[in-house]
């Protein structure tokens, strides 16, 4: 798949690798053992990297010496992903890193992406198109636990604009963002005011009976049993035999699923039609109570299977009941690090109303005939929703590809920045490793007045001197190679000298040179 990605990009582009673009590194492994406070550093992992940015709320401070903070440590521009999952759609999730917290690391369910020769905001656009059409998906590996790998994403496919049109990509996308953002808020307000409509109505039906008195409240130990799963492990996941249902199932159905062929207790059975209610994870989107609709199955830990008296209580009743009581039993969770699991104990505890089963039918048939209004307006809505997020990715996938028309003839093409920018940092690097003794014979020779005093002005630098490349103008120019502003000044200066007609380019491909335009070599 990736074989074919980017093959049609505009010619001032250039189709590099996401490690020709930037340094790729794997966060440092790390478990609580490295806990004292000799090297305590706030730590990134992959939980906080979210669908919506950054969430660094709950940080993990664990032990990085000096030097692993040199290694590991972030900087503002840095790009975060997730390295692995537990499902492969969130692999690849991604955030810049603006600062806050100094110092931080990053840990090993984490990759940094340290832009070199692209801006981090180009590149992000990159990585988020990536992650919704499924490229780290069909990258990652593994079994339970999906992995990118440094390696893999290192090696994807990159498309890199000249940096000036970066700049206009970004800009283009922003002011579509914020279209399409007021559209969407309008949407889920709109979708938030349903919902509350929904469960104002639900819970007032359910409370009271049809003749308008309070329903009795019993615990709910008295009307049911439950039953958790069981704690399957990895290595008895297998390719045939009774579906094992785990929450990820019942929050999405078309999550695929791993089997058992084991004997089963008949606790740990599920038959079509049970009640079950996922008690652990994150409170607000794992929370629930369920209708199981799919064949014989077997239960994960984390959910109970709740066996009804059916004497006191409607199953449909009180699946009704239970997710009304959505947010008493969100309070009643314990746990950290976003997640949260309700104790057998205070989930048979809690107190639901119960009518008589005369009544209970009475309530359910009101509410029959009051959802199928409430639910095609929010799906109306919803509807609405999914359309701006396709426009949106419609934008990143324009945006990547060369498709919002943002070339200009006077911009450098992304082949010629790239090659200078790992010239120069060639020469960066070999004028470190040399002793601090003067060269003999200098690179590049110019008058004594132009090398004792290097300026920014490019027209000045090259009326002073000869024709020379861009790498070298950039040099004795006083652009500073391992600084990302002073490469991004550099060309800007460059782009808009060469736009005035303050400097002209003599001679093609390798052997281009410039030269101020009232100067003759």
């Amino acid at each position: 798949m990736t074989d074919e990605l980017f093959l049609g990009l505009p010619s001032s582009w250039e189709r590099v690798v996401v490690g020709d673009a930037g340094t790729v590194l794997r966060g440092r492994l790390k478990t609580m053992k490295h806990r004292s406070q000799l090297h305590r550093t706030a730590c990134l992992r992959a939980a906080n990297i979210t669908a919506e940015g950054l969430s660094l709320a709950d940080m993990l401070f664990l032990d990085f010496t000096e030097e692993e903070r040199l290694q590991y440590q972030l900087q503002s521009g840095d790009i975060v992903l997730t390295e692995a999952s537990g499902s492969e759609a969130h692999v690849g999730k991604c955030a810049v890193w603006t600062g806050g917290i100094e110092p931080c690391c990053f840990l090993d369910t984490v990759l940094r992406f340290r832009p070199e020769c692209v801006r981090s905001e180009f590149a992000i656009l990159v990585f988020r198109y990536f992650l919704a059409a499924g490229i780290f998906a069909d990258a990652s590996r593994g079994l339970g636990i999906m992995h990118l790998g440094a390696t893999r994403f290192a090696s994807l496919p990159f498309p890199l604009p000249p940096l000036g049109e970066q700049a206009r990509i970004i800009e283009r996308v922003e002011n579509h963002s914020i279209r399409l953002g007021k559209a969407a808020g309008s949407l889920r307000r709109a979708l938030r005011t349903l919902e509350e409509q929904r469960k104002n109505y639900v819970l007032e039906r359910l409370l009271t009976t049809p003749e308008g008195h309070a329903a009795p409240m019993m615990p709910l130990g008295d009307v049911c049993v439950v039953h958790n799963g069981r704690a399957f492990k990895t290595e008895e996941w297998q390719e045939r035999g009774l579906p094992i249902i785990r929450i990820k199932n019942l929050k999405d159905p078309t999550e695929p699923f791993n089997h058992f062929e084991g004997d089963v207790d008949d606790r740990h059975r599920v038959s079509p039609g049970a009640l079950l209610y996922a008690w652990s994870g994150t409170p607000g989107s794992s929370f629930g109570a369920h209708r199981w609709s799919g064949p014989q199955a077997v239960l994960n830990q984390h959910i109970f299977r709740i066996d009804v008296d059916e004497s006191v209580i409607d199953g449909d009743y009180l699946f009704q009941v239970l997710n009304s009581m959505s947010e008493t039993f969100i309070g009643m969770a314990r746990g950290g690090g976003g997640l949260g699991h309700i104790t057998r104990g205070d989930f048979l505890a809690a107190k639901v109303p119960v009518p008589s089963l005369t009544d209970q039918r009475k309530i359910l048939a009101s509410l029959e005939s009051y959802m199928p209004s409430i639910e095609r307006q929010k799906a109306y809505v919803t509807s609405g929703l999914e359309k701006v997020s396709v426009l949106f990715a419609k934008v990143i996938e324009k945006a990547v590809t060369g498709g919002l028309k943002t070339q200009l003839a006077s911009d450098i093409p992304a082949a010629v920045e790239i090659k200078d920018y790992h010239n120069i940092r060639r020469f960066s690097q070999k004028k470190k490793a040399r002793a601090p003794r003067q060269s003999k014979q200098p690179a590049l020779v110019f008058d004594a007045e132009y090398s004792a005093a290097p300026t920014r002005s490019l027209r000045e630098v090259l009326g002073m001197g000869t024709p020379m490349k861009a790498q070298d103008l950039r040099i004795v120019a006083g652009y500073d190679a391992d600084s990302t502003d002073d490469m991004d000044a550099f060309y800007k200066a460059l782009q808009k000298a060469l736009s005035l007609g303050e400097i002209k380019a003599i001679g093609r491909g390798a052997d281009a040179k410039l030269q101020a335009a009232n100067h003759e070599a």
